[in-house]
Formats: C-alpha cells, sequence, structure tokens
C-alpha cells in the first residue's frame, strides 16, 4: 500500500468511484479532523487506483504502540480474493502495532475471504 500524504491528493482520486461510503466521505474526514484524530491516507497505486481508504490511528498508552483503524473502503467492482489479500498483508510492512478493519459496503464474496 502506499500512503497519500494530501487529502486534496486524496479526494481527487476518489471522485473518480462510483460508490463511497459516508465512512469515507469528505464530510467524514472533516468530521474525524475536528476531533482532534490523525488521518491517514492509502491507496494501491497512484497510476492505477482499485483500492482507496483512509483511517485513523490510535496511540496505545503505556506500551507506546499505534493501531490504524479503518472504517470502509472504497474500491472498483470485480476485484479478486488475491488482490484483497495482497493489498492488505501490504499494509503490515507499514509498522503498525494493530490493524482493525470495518467494512460497511455492501457484502461480496472475494473481499470476506
Amino acid at each position: 500500500m502506499i500512503e497519500i500524504i494530501s487529502s486534496d491528493d486524496f479526494f481527487e482520486l476518489q471522485s473518480k468511484f462510483k460508490q463511497v461510503p459516508f465512512t469515507q466521505s469528505k464530510g467524514w474526514y472533516k468530521y474525524l479532523k475536528a476531533q482532534g484524530k490523525r488521518v491517514v491516507f492509502f491507496t494501491n497505486d497512484k497510476s492505477d487506483v482499485r483500492l482507496l481508504f483512509f483511517a485513523t490511528t490510535r496511540a496505545l498508552p503505556v506500551v507506546n504502540k499505534i493501531i490504524l483503524f479503518i472504517d470502509g473502503e472504497v474500491y472498483q467492482d470485480g476485484l479478486s480474493e488475491k488482490f484483497f489479500k495482497e493489498s492488505y498483508l501490504a499494509l503490515k510492512t507499514l509498522g503498525y502495532s494493530g490493524i482493525e478493519i470495518n467494512s460497511n459496503n455492501p457484502y461480496i464474496v472475494e473481499y470476506e475471504i
């Protein structure tokens, strides 16, 4: 996964998708920022965007670990199980101590597997 630094770049890429869950909308992003949350942006590829999401991070007190929380994703129709698996496994290399994914997208078997 590739981290996108600018929220403007993220939402420009996102504008090319037909369906965006509310937890990935610009309004929800602004709500999270107003709460003081740290938001990070990711995509599978900047030139061939098939998966895109933003997430919040939380530091765990005492143990000094950072957890990544993903609520929903924006993705193209017809992606394979292999694509999802490879994309999410790539998140392990980013140094977060834990990753929580809560998808609120319509059910598809390839994603569930």
